[in-house]
């Protein structure tokens, strides 16, 4: 009887139903029954009536089982996974899935796999983590474990992302950005990706050229979120590193620049090696990671010495002249600003005091994916980034307060409505 009355949609279906529907996705059916079962409950996931009746069931201790999750009937795996993915965006759902350990069974079967080769059951699964990992307790899930199980789980994501199998526009391992970017949000996350001896930040930096924008995007939030601590800036403006260069090159027209401008500049930035052909990064939310990735860098005197001398301003005043986003505009204001009051600007040793005792720190971003319609769950900022200590800092958009004086050692001496614009402002603080 249940075959009949399941092949219509969740409407008018009791909860008797459902969950005689959901026990026959028990070990101790037959694979067809499973199956079947299973095509239905990824049907009620794709709706939110559906999802409301299967939160009443025991389906989530059903899907997170080993031998559903890791079925060789890969139609059976496939079901169960994207029928997770699909009910990730609900709270109490995801408890449910990581007290039955989830992420343990699912980051298993990916460090398993040594085929980095498309896999479809490989795609749900990162798809699958990258959803929990939206969640804090799932990205703490996700850097918990034995003794350096965190190390392992990051190298196997980042083999997937690095060394996956091209496919044109369909780039499934893109969504491992995200996870990277949602794990640096965590002090343990954070420290693995800007371990020196680990080389992940050299090795991931050219990703924020990379043609798929999530993938630009998801490395950019990661970025940012290591650029939240000031103690990390040494490592990211070292010559080993150079993370102003890269952040500039996508920033970056087809201008030519005169030679004063060129003068001392990245030979990687110059008319020579950028040519007629170079674009400038299409998509805005990247260009505004960019930017602020700048302003967290720009945050005492040492590192604003550091930046200058890669010849910042000419690129950011072309970078203006073309930008059409306001709020774009208003960072690059701010950060050609802070870099003219240079004498404003407090040292590393007043820096670190501030951010010490007034939680003076930007904002870190989180993404989500959801499979079922193809669609990703809409962006979100989370409003908390974790310290060392386990100090939890909530956000505020807040541009400190500097008091303008002059400056013995001017930005540069260029007279152009960009500088205009900003010293009217300055003016106006």
């Amino acid at each position: 009887d249940w075959d009949v009355s399941f092949k219509k949609e969740s409407d008018g279906m009791d909860i008797e139903q459902i969950r005689e529907l959901v026990s026959f996705l028990g070990p101790n059916n037959a694979k067809e029954a499973q199956q079947q079962a299973l095509e239905y409950v990824v049907g009620l996931t794709g709706t939110d009536e559906g999802k409301n009746l299967l939160q009443r069931t025991d389906v989530v201790d059903h899907l997170c089982v080993p031998s559903i999750l890791n079925e060789t009937s890969q139609s059976i795996a496939n079901n169960a996974l994207t029928a997770l993915i699909n009910m990730t965006d609900d709270e109490e759902s995801v408890k449910k899935m990581l007290d039955k350990k989830i992420v343990s069974i699912v980051v298993d079967s990916l460090k398993s796999s040594d085929n980095l080769t498309l896999n479809p059951l490989v795609e749900l699964r990162v798809m699958l983590i990258t959803n929990l990992s939206h969640h804090e307790a799932g990205t703490a899930a996700l850097l918990g474990g034995t003794p350096g199980a965190k190390e392992l789980t990051i190298s196997k994501l980042i083999d997937l992302f690095v060394f996956k199998e091209d496919r044109g526009d369909s780039d499934p391992y893109s969504w491992v950005a995200i996870i990277l970017m949602n794990i640096t949000q965590l002090p343990g996350g954070r420290n693995v990706i800007l371990d020196p001896n680990r080389n992940i930040i050299p090795l991931l930096l050219p990703f924020i050229k990379d043609k798929h924008p999530r993938r630009r995007r998801g490395i950019l939030g990661m970025l940012k979120n290591c650029c939240f601590h000031i103690q990390n800036h040494p490592y990211l403006l070292s010559d080993e590193v150079d993370i102003v260069t890269h952040l500039l090159y996508p920033l970056r027209g087809n201008e030519v620049l005169s030679d004063e401008d060129q003068q001392g500049m990245h030979p990687s930035l110059t008319n020579r090696q950028i040519g007629k052909n170079k674009k400038r990064e299409a998509d805005v939310e990247c260009r505004k990671l960019i930017v602020e990735c700048l302003l967290l860098l720009s945050s005492y005197r040492e590192n604003v010495d550091a930046i200058r001398e890669k010849k910042v301003y000419p690129i950011l005043r072309e970078a203006e002249k073309a930008e059409e986003d306001p709020d774009a505009i208003q960072d690059i204001h701010k950060l050609v600003g802070l870099i003219m009051l240079y004498d404003e600007i407090p040292s590393k040793e007043e820096a670190l005091e501030i951010t010490s005792t007034k939680n003076f720190e930007k904002q870190a971003t989180s993404h989500s994916s959801k499979e079922e319609l193809a669609k990703p769950l809409e962006v979100v900022e989370s409003d908390k980034i974790i310290d060392e200590d386990g100090t939890v800092h909530q956000r505020e958009k807040k541009t400190p307060k500097v008091t303008p004086g002059p400056s013995s050692e001017p930005f540069e001496d260029y007279y152009d409505p960009l500088l205009k614009t900003i010293e009217e402002e300055i003016e106006e603080i």
